[in-house]
């Protein structure tokens, strides 16, 4: 067989088509098909349209066709347009389009399409508000492709509950006992085919559901002394945040008459020893309530608003109307106690309560000029300012004394006020000024409208008189009286306790003087408390080295350290509320005449909780010295601080075998010899002891402790001293990290 060549190509003719096969060709089908999820429910379809298609269809996961004509307004521009609703989210849809063409022409048909729609979230802005003492709001934002939403609550001792909220964006839950509540909210979603589908859970929200809790700290004057529960100001305040913001109020005062911001050097501190409110008494200190009475009685996460005073009683009352005293000594005590001092009280309450705003109130001029002049000797007499015997008894000669002495007191009154005013404010901006926790600008000095008028005695005086059975008595007298008897017998200053301070006008106008600068947290108050996460706390750890003490001060190198073992940190150390130099350096004291023992001292790391604490520098103790000789003895006793030298004012004790003699130190006393101790002499082998006896004696000197000695026949110098310790410890309480 012959093979064909290229020529016989020419032979060949084209094959005509049928033209029912032609007739049986798809038209074109749709291009540029896109899917978009709109919501977890809604895809959005979109295609290019095909020549001469009268309709489409939409084919989504092998269902029916959805028809589509083409002139029934889905043509956007070039591209057609259809949202599928009601479809499963977190699905994956497979869709295609098909274009339909007048008879005969097949359908031309796209190649499928797949989009993931996304997860059901939850409704966002979730939030809960405490709207009323046992309600719960819950609010929203609420999500297009959900039909109503449900929330979950857990918490208060009650069994996990699901509440149906309809599709709006608020729930309130009421009738709520106290309690920590958490909540968690999810959309209901219905599906196009009638299936009801849950979405996801949100993050939950945790709130509590408790009173307002107010804590008050200080002395008599926060205490409110002479005063029925319902007079004091602390009461007054309470019920009014209970009407305003609409919740109930917990108030729980610890403060107590008498109390002074820190241990006073020298005195034997009994803070755990708790005595009625009107019985003074310098303990429990102001530092201990906030520190430990008060967390005692309520969670300090928990504590909403802390009312504070404090300094007057490290000062004492008869100090500021002596008309005798030094107004230099008053001005500068003032200020240490008042500025320095209570910002370190200030400094404790902001670490123990780090949600609360701090409400600080100061005090009044006790006597002005327009004070009765009848009225101020009792009380000049009965607080010990001035003795009954320094006012003449002469009418014309005793008038004119007594009025310089209460112009002197009304000086030194109203010198008080100005000075504790201002140092109290200061001591608030400094808290202020610090970083949150500690600060963060939630402290507020309630300044007092007193005028000279509103003093003790004056014509409109906001102050308690002396009180007096039947005559003048304040609203607490009675119930004073039984607990002076049975705690302090017949103490007049316990009787006569209230003398001075603020009566039921007076009281008003702490009230609103703490009402004016509390309004502004109102809003912040009356919106959800959210329990925030607990911050951890640094490990911030401070180690102090002391130098040797000198005459008036010493040394010591104070380092900060990231954890026990880390490596030293850079900062700034503040020795007594001044600069003192760098972390690592050595830095210098002056012993302070108000507080010969201690340091106050605060160390500053950037970027870390600033720390404040007390630094033990020295221990007093006494150096006895005895010089005696004859028999009965005559016997000289000095006393000095073992420490500085400094001669010590005391009274000296020697107990005999048959009495006990007591006398001032630095004088001659006299007292008989003690019995016998050994002479050495030999009896049948036996040593006899025989000859005069050493004396017991001690020495007392105010804000020291007591030394004991002993002494024998003829001059000899007997030195008791308590040493230093070599390693100082941080005092109880404040710890270091």
């Amino acid at each position: 067989m012959r093979s064909r060549g290229a020529g016989d190509l020419k032979q060949l003719r084209p094959f005509p088509i049928p033209p029912g096969v032609l007739a049986n060709l798809p038209g074109p089908a749709p291009t540029n098909v896109t899917l978009t999820p709109v919501t977890p429910t809604n895809i959005r379809i979109e295609w290019s349209p095909s020549p001469g298609a009268v309709r489409y269809l939409i084919s989504r996961n092998g269902a029916p066709d959805i028809p589509i004509e083409a002139n029934a307004g889905f043509l956007q521009g070039n591209r057609f347009i259809y949202t599928d609703v009601g479809r499963k989210p977190a699905t994956l849809h497979t869709y295609s389009v098909a274009a339909q063409f007048p008879a005969p022409t097949p359908p031309g048909r796209s190649v499928p399409v797949q989009v993931l729609t996304p997860s059901a979230l939850p409704p966002q802005n979730f939030k809960a508000t405490v709207s009323g003492p046992n309600a719960v709001t819950l609010s929203w934002t609420g999500r297009p492709e959900a039909t109503s939403y449900r929330i979950i609550r857990n918490g208060g001792n009650l069994p996990a509950t699901v509440l149906n909220a309809s599709g709006g964006a608020s729930h309130v839950d009421q009738n709520l006992p106290p309690g920590q509540y958490l909540y968690m909210i999810y959309s209901v979603i219905r599906l196009a085919n009638g299936e009801e589908l849950l979405g996801e859970f949100s993050n939950p929200v945790t709130l509590q559901v408790r009173p307002f809790n107010i804590v008050a700290v200080g002395d008599s004057v926060m205490w409110g002394q002479g005063l029925s529960d319902a007079s004091k100001f602390t009461r007054k305040v309470a019920n009014w945040l209970g009407a305003v913001l609409g919740k109930p109020v917990n108030l729980q005062s610890v403060a107590h008459s008498g109390a002074v911001t820190y241990p006073v050097p020298g005195e034997q501190a009994t803070e755990n020893s708790i005595l009625p409110g009107e019985v003074p008494s310098h303990y429990p200190s102001i530092s201990n309530q906030a520190t430990t009475l008060a967390p005692m009685k309520v969670s300090p996460s928990d504590v909403d608003l802390v009312l504070v005073d404090g300094c007057i009683n490290n000062l004492d009352i008869k100090t500021i109307l002596n008309p005798f005293g030094s107004d230099d000594e008053l001005r500068n005590n003032t200020r240490g106690y008042c500025s320095a001092g209570m910002q370190n009280v200030l400094t404790d309450v902001g670490r123990v309560f780090p949600n609360a705003k701090v409400a600080v109130t100061g005090y009044f001029p006790i006597a002005s000029r327009q004070s009765n002049l009848a009225f101020m000797v009792p009380l000049w007499v009965t607080v010990g300012a001035i003795t009954a015997g320094v006012i003449p008894p002469d009418p014309v000669l005793g008038g004119i004394a007594t009025l310089a002495y209460r112009e002197r007191s009304a000086a030194r009154s109203d010198l008080f006020f100005q000075e504790s005013t201002s140092s109290l404010q200061s001591a608030v901006n400094a808290m202020n000024s610090m970083p949150t926790p500690l600060g963060g600008n939630r402290f507020r000095y309630a300044s007092l409208p007193f005028g000279p008028e509103n003093a003790y005695a004056s014509p409109n005086t906001w102050l308690w008189l002396i009180p007096t059975r039947g005559v003048a008595e304040d609203e607490a007298f009675n119930s004073r009286s039984r607990d002076c008897q049975t705690y302090q017998s017949s103490d007049l200053l316990c009787y006569g306790a209230s003398m001075g301070h603020p009566n039921v006008a007076g009281a008003q106008a702490y009230t609103d003087a703490i009402k004016s600068v509390l309004t502004p947290f109102l809003s912040e108050w009356r919106t959800a408390h959210v329990s925030p996460v607990t911050a951890p706390e640094d490990s911030l750890v401070v180690r102090v080295q002391p130098g040797p003490i000198e005459l008036v001060g010493g040394t010591m190198i104070v380092t900060a350290s990231d954890g026990p073992s880390g490596p030293p940190l850079q900062g700034a150390v503040q020795l007594n509320g001044v600069p003192a130099g760098a972390l690592g350096a050595q830095v210098r004291y002056a012993f302070q005449q108000n507080n010969p023992t201690d340091i106050l001292a605060k160390v500053e790391v950037q970027g870390r909780r600033p720390r404040s604490f007390t630094i033990p520098v020295r221990t007093q103790s006494i150096a006895v010295n005895l010089t005696n000789n004859g028999d009965p003895r005559t016997a000289i006793v000095t006393a000095t601080d073992s420490a500085t030298g400094h001669l010590l004012s005391g009274t000296v004790t020697v107990r005999t075998t048959s009495n006990q003699v007591s006398g001032p130190t630095g004088q001659p006393l006299t007292y008989p010899s003690c019995g016998q101790i050994a002479q050495g002499r030999q009896l049948a082998g036996l040593t006899l002891f025989t000859g005069p006896a050493p004396c017991t004696g001690s020495v007392r000197v105010p804000y020291y402790p007591d030394a004991s000695y002993q002494d024998v026949p003829g001059a000899v110098i007997n030195t008791i001293s308590i040493p230093r310790p070599a390693d100082l410890p941080m005092r109880q309480g404040t710890p270091m990290k």
